[in-house]
């Protein structure tokens, strides 16, 4: 596929300034860009950090399946039940989604240390289309599911092959409701595309495990939904603006030229930022991630809290 590096780069930049989608209705573009320059993109906040976050863990074992293997680890929730939901809308998208069609098998698993049996369950009822209760009866938890995304509907969507995996955390993810302050560790594993696969998000990285599967951190349930995640071979151009890592991937190789594609990247950004004053205070993120995605069928762009997802 042949892009023009002039016409990638300007269809990047439409929205890499844009005021973040997280912000609330009728926040000024100075308010919502101090929040973000004090947002924990690039480490846990000390306050969050210090609480047991709860680990969202995504897999995918069987690509040619279309479907996401979901394990949800919940601790130290109060009371007996508790509520999980999967959310009815996507950050910056302003419509409602149906990802709820797609959930498929939930059981719910006592976390035991003591080796008690692996095959315990605990009672889950649906209560709606989106919302389930679990009855834990004050013990630790986990929740597992699957979610088909077999369909390539957009860049506000979920979609998984032998090439790549990308989802919008609000098609995959739920959360305990009453509790979406908690901190998120997430981990995705089992990544198509070869051994030149990696994961790309906004989140930052956290560690990782023993396995060199990456984790990230969410400060919280909507940092979480409001940083897609795409995982496959990607090719990458990185450069800094205002002492600030951005970097755009696109998901195919093309007929592209990397120098060129940074060059125009590189002016368009600093000729945006300048619109807002100084590179130090202009910019509402501390780093930047544009995912391109580079295939059929793929246009538009939604705007995140630190990254962008396109269709080209």
């Amino acid at each position: 596929m042949h892009l023009r590096p002039a016409a990638l780069a300007i269809a990047s930049l439409a929205l890499l300034l844009a005021p973040s989608a997280a912000a609330a209705p009728g926040t000024s573009f100075k308010r919502a860009a101090a929040s973000a320059l004090d947002s924990p993109q690039t480490a846990p906040a000390t306050r969050a950090a210090k609480r047991t976050p709860f680990v969202y863990r995504v897999a995918m074992p069987a690509p040619h399946r279309h479907e996401f293997h979901l394990r949800l680890r919940f601790t130290e929730l109060p009371g007996d039940t508790v509520t999980l939901e999967l959310p009815k809308w996507n950050p910056g998208a302003y419509r409602l989604t149906d990802a709820h069609r797609n959930v498929r098998a939930v059981v719910a698993r006592p976390l035991t240390t003591d080796g008690g049996d692996p095959e315990a369950h605990l009672p889950v009822a649906k209560l709606d289309e989106n919302s389930w209760l679990v009855e834990h009866g004050g013990a630790d938890f986990e929740l597992e599911y699957r979610v088909y995304c077999g369909s390539y509907t957009g860049i506000s969507g979920c979609y998984l092959d032998d090439q790549m995996g990308f989802f919008n955390g609000v098609m995959l993810f739920l959360y305990a409701v009453g509790h979406k302050q908690r901190p998120i560790e997430l981990e995705v594993s089992d990544i198509p595309g070869g051994r030149g696969a990696e994961v790309v998000t906004g989140l930052p990285i956290r560690a990782r495990a023993r396995s060199s599967t990456p984790r990230f951190w969410a400060d919280n349930y909507d940092t979480l939904v409001d940083s897609p995640v795409h995982a496959g071979e990607v090719e990458t151009v990185s450069f800094e603006l205002g002492g600030k890592p951005i970097r755009a991937v696109l998901s195919a190789p093309g007929a592209w030229e990397a120098d060129a594609l940074r060059d125009d990247l590189r002016k368009i950004t600093e000729t945006t930022a300048a619109v807002f004053g100084p590179l130090n205070t202009a910019l509402p993120f501390h780093d930047y991630t544009i995912i391109d995605h580079v295939q059929p069928g793929a246009r538009g762009g939604l705007e995140h809290l630190n990254s962008t997802v396109i269709g080209v």
